[in-house]
């Protein structure tokens, strides 16, 4: 988790410098220009266990989130190391970046909505193996 005293920490994908935003005790970077979420190890399966703290501190998509979900080649903004893009196993139309250094990870606007929510025909096809 990022401490309050950490330094701040630029959005990966457009170099606007993050904002701290607290929500059940975490501590999240969000990005005031393309909304994105950076979530330091552990900090997304600790909002996805609280759908409601996810919907509070994700601001939904915005008109800029589309060309950013296309930037993929991005750097950790903790430690600079590249980051990889990865497809949710539940949910493959949503993809995010994780640092295989720290653990943290990126999502675009709306992602960590979106993971919050699984639809009715995701869980089908999760339960079906497709």
């Amino acid at each position: 988790m990022a401490a309050p005293t950490e330094p701040e920490i630029e959005c990966p994908k457009c170099s606007t410098l993050m904002q701290r935003v607290y929500v059940e005790a975490i501590v999240v970077d969000r990005c005031p220009t393309c909304g994105g979420l950076w979530l330091d190890v552990n900090e997304m399966e600790r909002l996805l266990e609280r759908p409601q703290a996810a919907r509070q501190v994700d601001s939904g998509p915005r008109e800029s989130a589309r060309i950013m979900n296309k930037v993929t080649h991005v750097h950790c903004p903790r430690d600079g190391a590249a980051m990889s893009h990865r497809l949710d196993a539940a949910q493959r139309h949503i993809g995010y970046e994780c640092c295989g250094a720290c653990g943290g990870v990126f999502l675009d606007a709306g992602e960590l909505h979106g993971l919050s929510e699984t639809t009715l025909l995701e869980r089908l096809k999760h339960l079906l193996g497709r």
